[in-house]
């Protein structure tokens, strides 16, 4: 008999404890082994002109010049110029040559002729929240450290104005891609895309 209960207790399934315990699976959410904006070619829907530019990041990674281009030449429902100077920052650190010569074109292109006339997106109806100014006369402290928003679940909407600026490319970054490792041919490719759209030679910059 004592046999029979220590086998019925073995075969009770445990429950869960904490605030996870009223949740059930549910077989109509598929789950991703890769993310589809990122580490796949796989079709997504066009949720925002910001999310679609931000395709660009995925076809860095995937090395994907086609598409690329395809999002370069599209004038509706992707952002002017926000997000490409970051991206080209990736794809030096990728060594992705061909796509750092389409993306300097892009961003430092002075042919007002060539520059593609996007339509504007719209406009954003959320604005950042700060954390305000402290006024020395209300505790008669002169110096106090300078309050941060917090980030993650507790950023609020601060979340989602993050991409609403954009990413240019300081020169001075070529010192930090040396520091990172970048071989000297990808800084060649960079520097030649760079001289053909600013109308200079390598020694002007």
């Amino acid at each position: 008999k004592e046999n029979v209960k220590v086998g019925k207790q073995k075969g009770k399934s445990e429950k869960k404890k904490g605030p996870d315990r009223n949740l059930k699976p549910n077989p109509k959410i598929k789950i991703f082994e890769k993310d589809p904006f990122f580490e796949t070619n796989e079709k997504v829907p066009e949720v925002s002109p910001r999310m679609t530019t931000k395709l660009i990041f995925r076809a860095v990674n995937l090395g994907s010049v086609e598409s690329v281009k395809d999002l370069l030449a599209r004038t509706e429902g992707v952002t002017n110029r926000s997000m490409v100077g970051t991206a080209l920052d990736f794809a030096v650190q990728q060594a992705k040559g061909e796509i750092v010569q389409l993306l300097t074109h892009e961003h430092f292109e002075t042919d007002a002729k060539l520059k593609k006339e996007r339509k504007a997106p719209p406009a954003c109806i959320i604005s950042a929240t700060g954390t305000g100014n402290y006024n020395p006369l209300s505790l008669g402290i002169k110096q106090i450290r300078v309050l941060n928003m917090s980030r993650g679940g507790k950023e609020g909407d601060n979340a989602f104005v993050n991409d609403l600026y954009e990413g240019n490319v300081d020169l001075h970054l070529i010192k930090n891609w040396m520091e990172y490792g970048v071989s000297v041919d990808t800084l060649e490719t960079f520097l030649l895309a760079l001289s053909s759209a600013t109308k200079t030679t390598r020694d002007e910059q």
